[in-house]
């Protein structure tokens, strides 16, 4: 299948070499992001800017080589380019955040929000990358994914998120993409030229007004730490008001107070994700709501007023809030009173982990369970299912899956799929999102050690070649991890 480009400024963030030379193909400059450790390459990038514009922000990323030919190099392009395979730094690496952030301030991208584009077995990744960082992209260009390609579970979070499937799969992967309010989702059967631009198009934001690039200046200067230029952003009467409740900050006594964040590389960074502005008849009068996206906190909501001052627009009241979901409020305010009481609350997680039961010897990478493997998850299931666990994560293999499948049937529950590489991602998405809950993870040898290591337990665990009965139980909270064992047996 052939695939051409758009007209479109275009991003790819890259270990690899620069693009092959062709006559269409400008040079570009390596830049390295991190250093090169004792057991790492250094992160690097191929970067082209495009004529006289040498701080905007980049607008496409390519992942892997395949990606490549979605786009045709054009004079005006800027490109930054990774490639898996080439030994380049993957989601489950941390140094990708880090590089992300260096991208952001390297390159001064105001609104460095750029589309994420994959094609075949690197959709894999690149829905690995959307799990662990949902606010860095405005949208996800997937060419020729797996008919088998498992969707992020932090599509449902990136509120603002334009997702374009487009090849023969498209149609088949409609029912995996979930149901999630502001995600932009579409499926495009045809790959030629002219679809291919079409859906790119639809996910590049479009250029700021006045007034919303006033408020892009704002949060890059955050982001790069210039506090002239965040302070000077408001107007001198200007007011922040932030998270908690007893912050109502007037201009200078805000910059006081963040002094001390404006001392190093970054003061803190949130990313544009979708935003509604209004000007008033005069041109004078702004006022607007957007949510912003933080690597720590999630999404949050900012709103406010702007004003013109001269030739300027500056934030008169900038209002920082972070959205509750109305099924949890009521935990929220009862959390939020024990602590005005002096009753603070640190819930305890439960962790069940677990290493898929004995597998089928025909099946070739990917066996189902043996006779013996589907009697010890039946095991499994009577064991666990008194606890009543919140949520059940497996990997992408059958037998992990199956492993679950009696306890997923017995509770009502669905098992939701993750990549046995990603660890620290599934174990972030814990903390994240199953607080003082209970968790099931069935996993591999090689995996289920490595998860407990990471859910704060300091006894290493071992798990031998024909141990399939061993359930490790890891309830942390409060700055402190504990493990218990127990077996799950065969079961009728």
């Amino acid at each position: 299948m052939r695939h051409a480009p758009a007209l479109l400024l275009l991003l790819a963030v890259a270990l690899a070499a620069p693009f092959p030379a062709a006559a269409q193909t400008p040079t570009y400059e390596t830049v390295e992001l991190i250093p090169a450790s004792a057991d790492a390459k250094a992160v690097t990038v191929a970067h082209r800017a495009a004529a006289g514009d040498e701080v905007a922000p980049p607008t496409v990323v390519l992942l892997g080589a395949a990606a490549r030919r979605a786009v045709v190099p054009d004079a005006a392009c800027r490109v930054l380019a990774l490639d898996p395979a080439a030994g380049g730094v993957t989601a489950e690496d941390d140094r990708l955040g880090a590089a992300l952030t260096k991208l952001r301030l390297r390159f001064r991208a105001r609104a460095l929000r750029p589309v994420l584009v994959a094609a075949g077995e690197n959709a894999r990744e690149a829905m690995t990358w959307i799990d662990r960082f949902p606010h860095e992209f405005a949208g996800v260009l997937l060419l020729d994914a797996p008919a088998d390609l498992a969707m992020a579970p932090g599509l449902a979070e990136s509120r603002g998120l334009g997702l374009r499937l487009v090849g023969e799969n498209a149609a088949d992967l409609r029912r995996r993409v979930p149901q999630a309010p502001g995600l932009d989702a579409a499926f495009v059967e045809d790959g030629s030229a002219g679809a291919l631009a079409k859906a790119l198009a639809e996910l590049v934001p479009p250029a700021p007004s006045a007034p919303e690039a006033a408020l892009d200046a704002y949060h890059h200067a955050a982001a790069v730490a210039d506090a002239d230029a965040y302070f000077g952003a408001m107007t001198a009467d200007g007011v922040f008001l932030g998270t908690d409740g007893e912050e109502r900050w007037e201009r200078d006594a805000f910059r006081a107070f963040g002094a001390p964040y404006f001392r190093g590389e970054s003061a803190w960074i949130f990313v544009p994700r979708q935003r509604h502005p209004r000007v008033d008849a005069e041109g004078r009068i702004a006022w607007f709501d957007e949510v912003v996206g933080s690597r720590h906190y999630g999404a949050r909501r900012g709103s406010g007023v702007l004003v013109k001052e001269g030739e300027t627009w500056r934030i008169a009241q900038y209002n920082l809030t972070t959205p509750v979901p109305n099924a949890m409020l009521a935990d929220v305010v009862r959390r939020i009173r024990r602590a005005e009481r002096g009753q603070p609350e640190t819930p305890a997680t439960t962790v069940v982990l677990v290493r898929h039961a004995e597998k089928a010897a025909e099946g070739g990478s990917d066996p189902a369970l043996s006779e013996l493997g589907a009697a010890r998850a039946r095991g499994l299931a009577a064991l666990l299912r008194p606890s009543r666990p919140d949520a059940l994560f497996a990997t992408e293999y059958r037998r992990t899956r199956d492993t679950l499948a009696p306890l997923a049937e017995a509770l009502g529950r669905e098992v939701v799929t993750v990549r046995a590489r990603d660890a620290r991602g599934l174990v972030e998405r814990i903390r994240r999102e199953h607080e003082g809950g209970r968790v099931v993870v069935a996993g591999h040898s090689n995996t289920v050690p490595a998860l407990i290591a990471l859910l704060g337990v300091e006894e290493p665990v071992e798990i031998g070649e024909a141990d399939y009965g061993e359930v490790f139980v890891v309830t942390f909270g409060g700055g402190r991890a504990t493990l218990l064992r127990l077996r799950a047996e065969p079961r009728d």
